[in-house]
């Protein structure tokens, strides 16, 4: 869990955390245990990141919308290949391709290879 928070930017900033770690300590909101917990996970994350091995991935095996390697590649219509969750984040927010704004629903995604790497 700790190594896919790390590596999906949209849902961690390090920064962030200690900010929230911040607040709940000034505010009294939650108690002081939360606060040092928060703040523990939140460098248990940034360990993780850190201790990863940087592996240069040919751009074929990114996904073109969020940049991170693809597990899970599905093949759009256009012929596009991305990752299904990053497609599926698309699509609960607009029902289109991201790349030409034509209608798109997961029924229309075509699964590519599994595990890329």
């Amino acid at each position: 869990f700790i190594s896919a928070v790390g590596n999906d930017p949209r849902c961690y900033s390090h920064t962030a955390f200690l900010r929230a770690s911040e607040v709940i300590s000034k505010t009294g909101i939650r108690s002081e245990d939360i606060a040092n917990k928060l703040v523990q996970f939140a460098n248990e994350v940034k360990n993780s990141v850190e201790e990863q091995i940087e592996i240069d991935f040919p751009d074929e095996f990114l996904d073109p919308i969020t940049y991170t390697v693809m597990s899970d590649p599905v093949k759009l219509p256009t012929g596009m290949t991305v990752d299904r969750s990053s497609i599926l984040t698309h699509l609960m927010s607009k029902s289109t391709d991201p790349f030409t704004n034509q209608p798109l629903t997961e029924a229309d995604l075509v699964p590519g290879k599994k595990q890329l790497y």
